[in-house]
């Protein structure tokens, strides 16, 4: 099947019952193996015009690449000025005249991108779905033409055998007309095709008005990274797979993306995580998925560890305070005992794979679901596998370190076959300055090899020292209520490393101001969210207000000050004492001594 890029064909925004009925004919055309095809590819830099839009783009390797203007309309008429539309004759433009030049504005945009490129030709063609075009004029002789007849005889067979043929006629037309004409450099190679791929990838994967900013941070998180896209071609040729990256990184997405590819070829899919808020964020992505029919809901499991294993023991699941240990040692007992009939998956991501890896026989348990076990099984894991270990052992500094090679270790024990492992290095999520604040605070060595989102504002990380605990509730009401006027509500947290932390506090005193985070989903456009930082881990927010730091003297204290820095997109605020602030601002000057 061809890879359309978006995967999904959004009825809100594209009403032309000509591209949809194409679409689906594309999604399902058996000899377009291979093909890339964008679809209302848009151009922001157009030849002629502000902006632009290919309705289809197609990249067939080793053959060509054709832009393609759709019409759907049943009623068509012109004249020497305009052409007309529908019943009510609505005026535009030729469709000749748009995609010569939206395939010239993409053919100096691939020039400009890389040189090496430039003697790859684009072909055009327009595309009349439901009416037949019988005029001839100089306008578009030259141009190929398909009208309803060629839709009737494609429909029932493949389109892909007609533009295959436009292209090698073009391609004929070319070696008469250009004396420097080779089809081999002319046309995309394999690898060619990719790196267009990768390249015109649409970049979609919350004063001047700060409301504005945080939307337009939210778009640009959706990039997809060159970086990203070669991992996800690499996820198709290898079995099982190890991501490792740092936070904000993309590790979630790509754990979403792999799911669509799975459930999509009918594998029975198991995605796990361990932390509950990250679960039900996952929940309700997938249900947007679906709706969107990018991912088969029927072929996917998605759960926390936790509640995967306390689903076969029922008498667990009633005690709130169960240890994972124990529950582990209990689902072991149960399978033992043949108390229970374990289902089989084809296919296991594991978002967040540190956050299991310490706990005793967790593997165990997860090899006796996975077909194959993970000898032999299709499987990904996804982690930052330095930073971000909050659960388990709360070790040293040199334990930790020893941690981080055991777990490599471990996952190599796992599988007798070998395994793909890749890093992923460009920060996706948090503005470039704060990026970079947390990576000296936090030592990252290598640190981030760049930032996807430019700075949106000058202090991205401001430090606020209180005296004591009234302090600084003093000072996070006053900051909320100026908050409040350059922000929405949802695009602000406070966290903090302990349960009992001054946002409890003053949700007790003030309860329509503030909810607990996950607890009641239907406030959360009512107050300000606020719970601990190992809850809303692998979640971000744009606005994040850091509480309660009265010090990191330990790894583990480290560790929550980077989850807690990098779930911003935007801003952080971060309330500590000043012996905090002092281990702050000496750790960033040896970071920059050092770099």
């Amino acid at each position: 099947m061809a890879k359309i890029i978006p995967q999904f064909f959004d009825r809100k925004v594209n009403l032309s019952p000509g591209e949809r009925k194409l679409f689906n004919s594309f999604s399902n055309d058996r000899l377009m193996k291979n093909w890339i095809i964008f679809h209302s590819l848009k151009l922001s830099k157009h030849d002629k015009q502000r902006a632009g839009e290919i309705d289809f783009l197609f990249i067939v390797p080793n053959t060509g690449m054709l832009c393609l203007e759709v019409k759907s309309h049943k009623t068509i008429s012109f004249d020497e000025n305009h052409w007309y539309y529908g019943k009510n004759k609505e005026k535009d433009k030729s469709p000749f005249f748009q995609v010569e030049h939206n395939m010239q504005s993409i053919r100096k945009y691939i020039k400009k991108r890389d040189s090496e490129l430039a003697k790859i030709l684009l072909h055009t063609a327009v595309f009349f779905t439901d009416w037949t075009m019988e005029k001839k004029s100089p306008e578009w002789d030259d141009i190929p033409v398909l009208n309803k007849e060629d839709y009737i005889e494609c429909y029932s067979s493949s389109f892909a055998k007609k533009f295959i043929g436009i292209l090698n006629k073009e391609h004929s037309k070319s070696q008469g007309i250009y004396d420097w004409y080779n089809k081999l450099e002319c046309t995309p190679t394999g690898d060619q095709a990719k790196y267009l791929q990768n390249t015109l990838k649409p970049r979609y994967f919350p004063e001047i008005v700060h409301v504005d900013h945080v939307q337009v941070n939210k778009d640009e998180i959706k990039r997809w990274t060159e970086n990203q896209c070669e991992i996800l071609e690499s996820l198709e040729d290898n079995e099982r797979n190890l991501i490792i990256g740092y936070a904000g990184t993309g590790k979630t997405y790509i754990g979403l993306k792999a799911i669509q590819d799975s459930t999509n070829q009918k594998k029975k899919t198991l995605f796990l995580c361990f932390n509950n808020n990250l679960s039900k964020w996952l929940e309700k992505t997938i249900d947007v998925y679906s709706d969107k029919q990018v991912l088969n809901k029927q072929y996917i499991t998605q759960s926390t560890f936790n509640k995967l294993l306390s689903d076969f023991i029922p008498q667990i699941e009633q005690s709130k305070k169960v240890k994972i240990e124990e529950l582990i040692d209990e689902f072991l007992k149960a399978y033992s005992n043949d108390e229970i009939k374990l289902e089989k998956y084809d296919y296991i991501v594991i978002d967040e794979v540190q956050d299991i890896m310490n706990y005793k026989d967790v593997f165990s348990v997860l090899d006796l679901f996975i077909k194959g076990g993970f000898k032999n099984g299709n499987w990904l894991f996804l982690g930052d596998i330095q930073k971000q270990v909050l659960y388990g052992n709360k070790a040293s500094a040199h334990e930790t370190s020893a941690l981080d090679k055991e777990k490599i270790t471990r996952i190599k024990k796992l599988t007798t076959s070998s395994y793909s492992t890749y890093k992923l290095k460009k920060n996706c999520r948090n503005q470039r300055r704060l990026a970079e604040s947390f990576e000296a605070i936090s030592n990252l060595d290598p640190g981030y090899s760049s930032y996807l989102i430019d700075d949106k504002s000058n202090e991205n990380l401001i430090m606020k020292v209180y005296k004591n605990k009234q302090d600084q509730k003093h000072q996070i009401n006053e900051l909320i209520k100026e908050l409040k006027r350059k922000y929405k509500k949802n695009n602000i947290i406070l966290l903090s490393p302990i349960k009992k932390s001054c946002a409890y506090s003053l949700s007790r005193k003030y309860p329509r101001e503030f909810y607990f985070y996950g607890k009641r989903p239907e406030r959360d456009k009512q107050g300000i969210a606020y719970t601990s930082i190992h809850a809303f881990k692998g979640l971000e927010r744009a606005v994040v207000i850091l509480t309660d730091f009265d010090k990191v003297n330990t790894t583990y204290d480290q560790a929550l000050l980077y989850v807690g820095l990098s779930r911003a997109t935007m801003k952080v605020y971060l309330f500590c004492t000043s012996d905090v602030q002092k281990y702050i601002q000496k750790q960033v000057v040896e970071y920059l001594e050092k770099n």
